[in-house]
């Protein structure tokens, strides 16, 4: 049997992929991140043009080039990180996926961050419909949303039910600020690229966390997957191990606090050429094994597969300690081609399956990639 939590925040997370290729909007303003322009030197060019009376002269023209704008980047404007508590998916801001639902859900992830007890979308679509589609755009953008619901209260007031206390809630959210402004920080150069901030945050995870492995449940094998547990990774982020499914979240959220389009991916499979006892022992006890990862894209032409549960376990032995050598990264920034070299993937009606070389919220991953290097 399928772990039922595993498969239900799979759809959470990726149900308002889906949702977004239905409701389009065509223009979308008010969750646009701040822009700041930088305009370079003028170049300077001689330039010979003719005039009437068939003599030349020189001109000397600035040629103006255009602006490169850059989004809201604290790292590179200030070189401190800071967090941003209503930003939305990267991908749900291209053309193509953005929906009528993505202002509420800046006004839902805004209420939330300040433990409000209500969200009021007066002059915004309050329709259940749309605000349900919100909650789950929130949830998948904020781990600190993925805990909420909302419930109609009075006209376009809706009231947001916390699973915490108010004062509990408050204090959960300014320490997952604290923490994850902690984590950036520290992993992230404000001369790094998108590639090394992709890197840095992955070396991060994997140094300062193991994989969390519970022999007292009835099946310790399976439990490095997790229970996906419902905050999506919040309050494992404070604990000195991580499974694999609060890692691909807490990765996808870290690297889209700093712009990067970051997806969690699951399917159906298994590696095919693993030796390790741990993930054998799951795939002898379980009927339809499942898994999760990320998938990193940068452009069009650029979306590498990054696979930090098996990146850990490929660094431990059979039961769970940690081995004395360095991680070989075997796993960061593959190509469709790479990955398919050591993981089979197949499909099952009753789960919700992406595949990544073919769906559009998955972007094909065409070659491996490279200059990624940081300094330790």
């Amino acid at each position: 049997m399928l772990n039922t939590n595993i498969k239900r925040l799979l759809c959470k997370c990726l149900s308002s992929a889906i949702a977004c290729s239905v409701l389009f909007m065509s223009g979308c303003t008010a969750a646009n991140p701040e822009e700041v322009v930088y305009y370079p030197n003028p170049s300077v060019s001689n330039v010979t043009s003719d005039v009437e009376d068939n003599e030349t002269e020189e001109e000397i023209i600035e040629e103006v080039e255009e602006p490169v704008v850059i989004k809201n980047d604290s790292i590179r404007q200030n070189g401190t990180y800071e967090y941003e508590p209503t930003k939305l998916l990267v991908y749900l801001e291209e053309k193509d996926t953005r929906t009528d639902a993505m202002e509420e859900a800046v006004l839902i992830m805004k209420a939330v961050d300040e433990v409000s007890p209500t969200v009021n979308f007066e002059g915004y679509n309050s329709d259940k419909i749309i605000v349900d589609l919100a909650t789950e755009i929130a949830s998948v953008s904020n781990p600190i949303c993925s805990t909420i619901s909302l419930e109609p209260d009075d006209g376009d007031t809706y009231k947001i039910i916390y699973q915490n206390e108010i004062d509990d809630q408050k204090k959960i959210n300014e320490e997952f600020k604290l923490k994850i402004e902690e984590i950036i920080n520290e992993s992230i150069k404000p001369e790094y690229t998108d590639k090394q901030r992709t890197y840095a945050l992955y070396r991060y995870l994997l140094d300062h966390y193991t994989i969390f492995y519970d022999e007292d449940c009835d099946n310790p094998a399976a439990s490095i997957l997790g229970d996906a547990s419902s905050d999506l990774g919040v309050s494992a982020l404070f604990t000195d191990s991580l499974s694999i499914s609060d890692l691909t979240f807490i990765y996808a959220f870290l690297l889209n606090q700093v712009n990067i389009d970051a997806r969690v991916i699951g399917c159906m499979g298994r590696y095919n050429d693993s030796d390790l006892s741990l993930l054998q022992d799951w795939y002898d006890t379980v009927s339809q094994t499942q898994w999760l990862w990320n998938v990193v894209k940068f452009s069009d032409e650029e979306a590498y597969h990054v696979d930090l549960g098996f990146e850990f376990l490929s660094s431990y032995d059979e039961r769970g300690a940690e081995l004395d050598k360095p991680y070989d990264v075997r796993f960061f920034g593959a190509s469709d081609k790479t990955r398919g070299e050591y993981f089979d993937m197949w499909y099952s009606t009753d789960f919700f399956i992406v595949n990544p070389a073919e769906s559009r919220n998955c972007p094909t991953c065409a070659e491996d990639m490279k200059d990624f290097e940081i300094d330790n």
